[in-house]
């Protein structure tokens, strides 16, 4: 069987505070998102959690628990070089890692085939929780078969840094004894199912599954699919960043400093799009004139900017004035420029949104030669409005002027339902057919597999009564369509499909 590690770093952002204030160690100590008496309770060290403290608490009413809790705040910046060193070396050690998203500081690993380098799995889980120590970290290392099995582990209170479960039976009976408030779920469904007496794992896991989202919500449908192991996503490797680095080589050596900066511009400008895009900015930029194509004779220059900015405008300033102070001793064959990232304020994202070399007025002139030739309504734009009928909630408005781009960084890509102009009917469904199984190749559509539905759409008796019956088709090519049964008419339609 395929195994699987979790690396749980616990209270990572607790674990940098600490290490800038040692004295807290034996201490109560946690994070808090602001510093203030209102601030809420983040990350709990274990004496603070002995001490009946809970995630979710305000500072100040955490003060009249334990008077001699330390509290700060961590920035989130430090949290994601930690995340982005950890991950650094444990690749060292599995060839898919993948760190969470909800949680800092918790990583799955592929442990699969781990047994041909190290012989068996507690001594390359071993090696794992060697890595942690070594990067000044405390975690737990927990290798089994699940990905909420090992999660829920490295989250119980086991005082063991590497685990190994040696069947999954065992581990499930493991998981079963969790404390519930170990998972990181939020302190009102902690607390509601602490009240009813739902403490472990187990005891959650003994509730009817049809009635879950119902009396809890969609956070414990969702932890509760997961426990059950229906829904979890698998293994998603994060891909390694790119460096930030660009370069040019030359055809004849060059000194002029002026045609260097002008390279180094040009090979500027496409990193801070890329910094841009990850919503961060340059802090410093290191640029290296190579003296010939091996790489030797190398004058290196590293510019510290104030603070991390995208304008470009300071950035080569800054590059510029190191350039004239700089005597090269021979001709420039290779340039290299790369910059160092760090979060970008809101206002510098605005300066680069600003600094687009898109000409707005230029579109403009654009569309209006297509409204003069081919009339007022050929450059339309979709605005939603109320609407019973799916085709009704939107109307078409003549767009007459360019908006700037505004784009989102978007980790996990959203599915796009695409209408069809008009219903297409589709062919009859044969009786002797599954609902499952029903055959649209006439519409060149292929075979429906499987259908999630109805969703039913009805109403209209005012005007034209209306009964359609939506379902969401996957076909064996693995297309999804968006199909209705119109009651009324008793036939289908293909109203959209999905992207």
């Amino acid at each position: 069987m395929d195994r699987l590690a979790c690396v749980d770093l616990p209270a990572l952002p607790l674990q940098l505070l600490l290490a800038q204030h040692p004295q807290w160690k034996a201490l109560p100590a946690c994070v808090v998102d602001r510093d203030d008496p209102q601030g809420q309770l983040l990350w709990l060290n274990q004496k603070a959690w002995s001490m009946r403290l809970r995630p979710g608490m305000r500072y100040g009413a955490a003060l009249s628990l334990a008077r001699t809790l330390r509290a700060g705040v961590v920035a989130p910046a430090a949290i994601e070089a930690a995340r982005k060193r950890m991950l650094s070396r444990l690749r060292q050690l599995s060839p898919h890692v993948q760190a969470s998203r909800e949680e800092p500081g918790t990583f799955w690993l592929d442990a699969s085939g781990m047994t041909r380098m190290y012989g068996e799995l507690p001594a390359w889980s071993r090696a794992v929780g060697d890595a942690v120590a070594g990067e000044g970290f405390q975690g737990r290392v927990v290798t089994g078969f699940t990905r909420f099995g090992t999660y829920a582990l490295s989250k119980g209170d086991g005082h063991v840094a590497c685990q190994t479960v040696a069947d999954a039976d065992g581990e499930r009976a493991a998981v079963a004894r969790v404390p519930l408030e170990r998972l990181g779920i939020s302190p009102d469904l902690r607390d509601m199912l602490t009240r009813l007496g739902v403490r472990t794992v187990g005891d959650f896991l003994a509730l009817p599954a049809s009635g879950i989202r119902r009396r809890f919500g969609a956070e414990a449908w969702l932890l509760h699919e997961r426990a059950c192991g229906r829904a979890w996503d698998p293994l998603r490797p994060d891909a390694e960043e790119e460096p930030l680095v660009q370069s040019v080589l030359l055809d004849e050596p060059v000194t002029a400093s002026t045609i260097l900066l002008f390279l180094v511009r040009k090979l500027l400008v496409p990193l801070l799009a890329r910094l841009a895009a990850n919503e961060q900015g340059a802090v410093a930029v290191t640029v290296a004139l190579h003296a010939t194509l091996a790489g030797e004779n190398v004058t290196s220059l590293r510019i510290q900017a104030a603070e991390a900015t995208l304008d470009e405008a300071i950035l080569i300033d800054l590059v510029r004035l190191r350039l004239e102070q700089t005597r090269l001793k021979r001709g420039v064959l290779e340039v290299e420029v790369a910059v160092e990232a760090a979060a970008a304020t809101r206002e510098q994202l605005r300066i680069f949104q600003d600094a687009t070399r898109r000409d707005l007025k230029a579109g403009q002139r654009a569309l209006a030669r297509l409204r003069a030739e081919l009339g007022d309504d050929a450059v339309v734009y979709a605005r939603p409005r109320e609407g019973h009928l799916p085709e009704g909630s939107f109307t078409w408005e003549p767009a007459l002027e360019l908006e700037p781009a505004a784009p989102r960084v978007v980790r996990l890509r959203p599915l796009v339902r695409r209408m069809e102009g008009k219903p297409q009917m589709l062919p009859p469904r044969p009786l002797r057919d599954r609902d499952d199984s029903w055959s649209v190749a006439g519409a060149g559509l292929g075979r429906i597999e499987s259908m999630v539905g109805p969703f039913i759409v009805s109403g209209g008796w005012w005007r034209r009564e209306v009964h359609r019956e939506y379902h969401y088709a996957r076909t064996d090519s693995g297309a999804i369509l968006w199909v209705y049964l119109d009651r009324k008419r008793n036939r289908w339609f293909l109203h959209g499909r999905v992207e």
